[in-house]
């Protein structure tokens, strides 16, 4: 081979060479195109359009009936939710986020993969929407006047328990997790659930409203002794009927104040149609995730 011959290979397999590198460039940039465009799509997953009409799908990841009690929701609270240009999730995104940690109880991981962010990120966004959605919807609950409960008494509850129901109590626990401190482990020790727990006192309304939540207290706090220093006696007024599980022993406390009965044993439904009614009451107001 002469040095003309080998000049033109060299020349020939220079051209292939920067033929196969277009092609190749031309491949990598489609596959970014890809990568950046499939991110993008899973960052958008938990936006709006993925819950648009879908109820089912709401209600699964964050526990809320409807779309439009979503929607309702984030319009009641997207003012105080901050974002700036650093921001990897948008308002909305933030508020869903918050909502599946307490709905399917999901690890900061999870959702730092589902959503294409840092568990960092997860556990600051989860904590800021938290301490907003207290501040926005802590004074949504209140105790309603007795005539105002009167009024829109069900009829379920005329027929069984006439018009003096002033509410419908229960206690019921979150799981939390151990605690180091020997102290607080042992008050928050539930002997019930086997498991350390936050408990709380709920009251609702005949028509289903929340009017009461208690301070939370160790899960070894009895039902009686959260009852009384709770400051939920402090709402009743003589002649308020009061409605509590069979097991919900506090006749003595409730009796000598200013109650006119407690009625055991409606939540089983055992005893009338009005039982079932109030069990449905007291499930759909307690969250999801609580045991």
């Amino acid at each position: 081979m002469n040095d003309e011959e080998l000049e033109t290979g060299i020349s020939t397999q220079i051209s292939m060479d920067q033929k196969l590198m277009t092609v190749m460039e031309a491949e990598l940039s489609r596959l970014q195109q890809n990568f950046d465009m499939r991110r993008k799509l899973e960052c958008q997953k938990f936006d709006v359009d993925f819950f648009v009409d879908e109820d089912t799908t709401v209600k699964y990841y964050t526990g809320l009936t409807n779309y439009h009690i979503l929607k309702s929701l984030f319009d009641y609270i997207s003012q105080d939710i901050i974002v700036h240009h650093k921001s990897v999730l948008n308002k909305f995104q933030q508020l869903v986020l918050c909502l599946m940690k307490l709905r399917l109880n999901s690890s900061n991981q999870d959702l730092a993969d589902r959503f294409n962010v840092s568990d960092t990120t997860v556990s600051r966004v989860f904590l800021n929407v938290l301490d907003i959605l207290y501040a926005c919807l802590q004074p949504d609950i209140h105790w309603p006047d007795r005539e105002q409960i009167q009024k829109t008494v069900p009829m379920s509850f005329r027929a069984h328990f006439g018009t003096k129901v002033a509410v419908i109590i229960d206690c019921f626990e979150v799981f939390i997790e151990r605690p180091s401190n020997l102290r607080a482990g042992g008050e928050t020790w539930s002997n019930y659930k086997h498991n350390h727990t936050a408990k709380y006192l709920i009251g609702i309304t005949p028509q289903g409203v929340v009017s009461f939540i208690s301070d939370g207290y160790g899960g070894r706090a009895s039902d009686k002794t959260i009852t009384e220093t709770c400051g939920f006696l402090n709402k009743l007024t003589p002649g308020d009927v009061v409605l509590a599980d069979r097991g919900f022993d506090i006749q003595d406390i409730v009796g000598t104040s200013v109650c006119t009965g407690i009625h055991p044993g409606i939540y089983t439904g055992e005893s009338t149609t009005g039982g079932f009614r109030c069990r449905t009451h007291k499930e759909n107001c307690q969250w999801p995730n609580s045991c």
